[in-house]
């Protein structure tokens, strides 16, 4: 069916703008029909042809996606260029219906109120959908999830459509406020350095839902800046402006990753706390409520509905009258025959076929006869001839009687075995004097391929021969090669095909290690026994570790028969936090108390010019009372004076204010620049504001490759950094 989809669509290539239905930052639709039902042709922007893989990677998504067969997706077919370019389209089932982001301005528009049941059971549909998408496809996501991307159907289903598209928009790189403004694209908030991926596909749940709740369309000032007042708000129009109920606000701060240590890893865990939720607030998802709400909307914009499935009409069966044994075109001189007496009927048709194709001949006759119209006859199909065939001449042989034609066969057959024979020697003589005559250099026979992968560091297997590592680069002689990438178990395989003097670049997305998400916190007190919670849960007696926090703050309360200790810890991921806590001693013991430092670098601290530590120390004892204290650091710049009350038995703990500095990034010739997981676009890289201290700094080219760059930035003055790309 893809064949002849391709065939059917070659000449559509070139797509008229005033037939265009719909418009955004992705490209241009317009509507296709086609043998087997409408199309919908997505013309990709012009911008996108030049970004390296950018094609491939969407034939690559589209290939990985292509098992997902679920009735909330449409069906993605092909992916054709448009005219002589670069410039590409992509060619989905057509869904009737009217775009979500349609339907949310209209309403908005019409001041027509979209009821909390019908959001509800809208969302409910695109996590379904997505849930099914992330189960299909474990290592893949839709990337580009928008309301101008789903489609919702006059009976209220919905159907998410061009979801082949994000592994191609992550090589844009931008930041995330353009990826808003431009295409729609939500990322996740509280995250440094947001891809898309999972998390990116829950951001944009969570943003659509947030429209849908409110029942109008997201501003574009209002990402990301006023999500978070937004989603701790009330419903729109359609919810009588009540606030939202507590799950509800708390599913959407996960969706949306509004605070860093909570959010959803997929949209099957969302879905399931989103059900939840319903239950718990005792409200409904209605899909009739909706149906009506839809009615009421068309009534002011009309709704497509879904075209019936074309009737293809029964034919008729045809009885083909047999045809005589196919001979071999010749050229055979005319045969001299005497005029036939005249005959009250015509003559009967004999016709000559030349390998396979039909040729009908007629014998000049002395006088013209009017003869009966001949009865309908099928004529087979065409049948693709040889060159030598087509220079062959076809000469008219006269019509015969029966007997005539049974007595003219034989010799018919016997001077075509003599000119196949003379004709095959005369051309293979031809062809020996003519490249024997005419030797021609031998053609290039190789070609070259670029394989990268993100990340980087796939073991390359070509044709069974292994080929290091990637980013690799490999000769192969011309034809079907097939390539195995491999990295922590996964496994990946595709097929290129190497013409001659030609690059081919393959690059391919492998799922990323791991991450840890949870933090460990070892607790020691002095004297030990004391009673230790976290976040009010009592978690045992000192000292003991207490595995799997998860990351951010929490307050941990010691308590022992001289008194309690409130502290307040912040845990990272894939580490173990610290806490040592001295307790009340009795009376007539020495009063003391320690201070701690917490700084990004190492400081030395000094009081009346006398050393008294460094910050690498866990704690520093002093005297109780009030201490000034000079913290500085020489080698970034950094000098603060600070006054802190030290208590007895008690720990005070110093954080200064950071100071920032400024650098700047250039490269030869050019590269992309990401400081600390920060994109910041190509070079030079202007006088850039970041806190002092080391700093790491990449730098990406598409044909040089990646360097990575330790950066130090102090408070004195600003830093420069410059590479050479072309240097290894």
């Amino acid at each position: 069916m893809m064949l002849a989809r391709r065939m059917e669509t070659a000449s559509a290539r070139v797509h008229d703008p005033r037939q265009a239905i719909f418009k955004d930052g992705l490209g241009t639709r317009h509507r296709r029909d086609a043998n087997d039902g409408p199309c919908e042709v997505l013309v990709l922007r012009d911008a996108f042809a030049p970004i390296p893989s950018f094609e491939f990677l969407v034939r690559e998504r589209v290939n990985r996606l292509a098992h997902v067969r679920s009735e909330h997706f449409a069906r993605v077919y092909d992916v054709e260029h448009v005219g002589e370019g670069a410039k590409i389209a992509l060619v989905s089932r057509s869904v009737p219906g009217v775009r979500l982001s349609r339907m949310l301005a209209g309403a908005e528009q019409n001041l027509l109120p979209l009821d909390v049941e019908s959001a509800f059971c809208l969302i409910h549909q695109i996590l379904t959908g997505m849930a099914e998408l992330h189960e299909d496809a474990p290592d893949a996501c839709d990337g580009t999830l928008a309301a101008e991307r789903i489609i919702v159907g006059s009976t209220g289903a919905v159907t998410i459509v061009e979801h082949v598209l994000g592994a191609a928009m992550a090589q844009l790189r931008y930041p995330p406020e353009r990826y808003w403004k431009e295409l729609r694209v939500t990322l996740p908030i509280a995250v440094n350095a947001p891809m898309l991926d999972r998390r990116a596909d829950m951001a944009a749940i969570g943003m659509i839902a947030l429209a849908l709740l409110l029942g109008r369309p997201i501003a574009d000032d209002e990402y990301p800046g006023e999500v978070a007042s937004l989603a701790n708000g009330s419903f729109g129009l359609g919810g009588g402006f009540d606030p939202f109920p507590d799950w509800l606000r708390e599913w959407l701060s996960q969706a949306l990753s509004l605070e860093p240590t909570r959010w959803f890893a997929s949209a099957v865990e969302a879905r399931h706390a989103f059900e939840i939720g319903l239950k718990a607030g005792d409200q409904d998802a209605s899909r009739a409520t909706l149906e009506a709400f839809l009615r009421e909307y068309s009534k002011f914009d009309p709704i497509e509905a879904a075209r019936p499935e074309p009737v293809k009409a029964k034919s008729e069966p045809v009885r083909i009258k047999p045809e005589p044994p196919t001979p071999i075109a010749i050229v055979i001189p005319p045969v001299p025959v005497p005029a036939p007496p005249p005959m009250p009927e015509p003559e009967p048709h004999i016709e000559l076929m030349p390998m396979g194709a039909s040729l009908k001949v007629d014998e000049p006759k002395p006088k013209p006869v009017v003869a009966a119209p001949p009865k309908p006859r099928v004529t087979p199909p065409p049948r693709l001839i040889s060159d030598e065939e087509a220079e062959m001449p076809q000469t008219a042989v006269p019509q015969r009687n029966a007997r005539a034609q049974s007595s003219v066969w034989p010799r018919l057959i016997a001077a075509a075995v003599v000119l196949v024979a003379l004709t095959s020697g005369g051309v293979m003589a031809a062809r020996y004097f003519s490249s024997s005559g005419n030797a021609s250099p031998d053609p290039v026979v190789s070609g070259t391929v670029v394989v990268n992968t993100d990340p980087a560091g796939a073991n390359v297997v070509i044709d069974g021969q292994a080929h290091g590592q990637t980013p690799t680069t490999a000769s192969l002689p011309v034809g079907p090669h097939t390539i195995e990438l491999s990295k922590d178990g996964v496994h990946r395989t595709m097929t290129v095909n190497v013409t001659a003097s030609t690059q081919i670049s393959q690059f391919v997305e492998m799922p990323k290690t791991a991450v840890a998400t949870t933090g460990d916190l070892q607790v020691r007190t002095d004297p030990s026994g004391a009673k230790v919670s976290v976040d009010g849960q009592l978690r045992g007696v000192s000292p003991l570790t207490i595995p799997s926090l998860a990351p951010g703050s929490h307050m941990v309360v010691l308590e022992n028969d001289l008194g309690s200790v409130n502290e307040d810890v912040t845990i990272q991921p894939g580490t173990t936090a610290s806490l040592v806590v001295p307790m009340k001693t009795p009376q007539g013991a020495p009063v003391s108390g320690w201070i701690t430092i917490t700084a990004p670098a190492e400081l030395q601290i000094y009081e009346n010019q006398k050393l008294l530590g460094s910050s690498r120390t866990d704690r520093i004892m002093v005297a109780a009372g009030r201490h000034e204290v000079e913290l500085s650091n020489d080698a970034l710049g950094y000098h603060s004076a600070q006054t802190i009350q030290v208590s007895p038995g008690q720990v005070a703990k110093l954080r200064p204010d950071w100071p920032q500095g400024t650098i700047a990034i250039n490269a030869t010739p050019w590269a992309n620049v990401t400081l600390d997981g920060q994109d910041l676009g190509e070079t030079p890289v202007g006088n850039t504001s970041v806190a002092i201290g080391t700093h790491e700094v990449i730098f990406r080219h598409p044909q040089l490759g990646e360097q990575r760059v330790t950066a130090t930035v102090t408070a004195a003055a600003p830093a420069r950094l410059s590479v050479d790309m072309r240097k290894k």
